[in-house]
């Protein structure tokens, strides 16, 4: 466990002050996602912000998109958690999707990964399958 965190501290030492603060704001949002509390809402707004932009500059522009998805679900989670008065000790329950739910949103993430990428290859796009991939998937999940 001692090299992980090393080579954590290290990579904190030699980053930029943005990857600073996302790193920062990822742990924080994600304390407060467990303790269920209304803060964790502008905390992840202003996370996945940071996010976008990190990853616009260096040119993962899928992933800088899939922010903006991230972005709008979280303003929406707040505003329907404030309507409702928070989770009320109601736990949600957890469910799965069926076959043909599974498969079609694997086919409609292997569709959207392609389509993505293609368009990605025609700009500076720094990993556009690897990226397009990731923000397809992220999307479907």
């Amino acid at each position: 466990m001692q090299p992980i965190i090393q080579d954590v501290l290290n990579s904190l030492r030699t980053s930029t002050p943005l990857d600073q603060v996302n790193f920062v704001l990822g742990i924080i949002g994600v304390l407060l996602m467990i303790r269920q509390t209304l803060w964790a809402f502008p905390v992840g707004l202003a996370g996945v912000t940071v996010q976008g932009v990190l990853f616009q500059q260096q040119k993962y522009y899928a992933d800088a998109k899939l922010q903006i998805f991230f972005f709008v679900a979280l303003a929406y989670g707040w505003w329907h958690w404030k309507r409702a008065g928070g989770t009320g000790g109601k736990t949600l329950p957890v469910t799965r999707l069926s076959v043909g739910g599974l498969v079609a949103a694997l086919a409609l993430a292997g569709a959207g990964t392609a389509a993505w990428a293609k368009y990605l290859q025609t700009t500076d796009a720094i990993m556009p399958w690897r990226d397009a991939f990731i923000a397809a998937f992220s999307v479907a999940a």
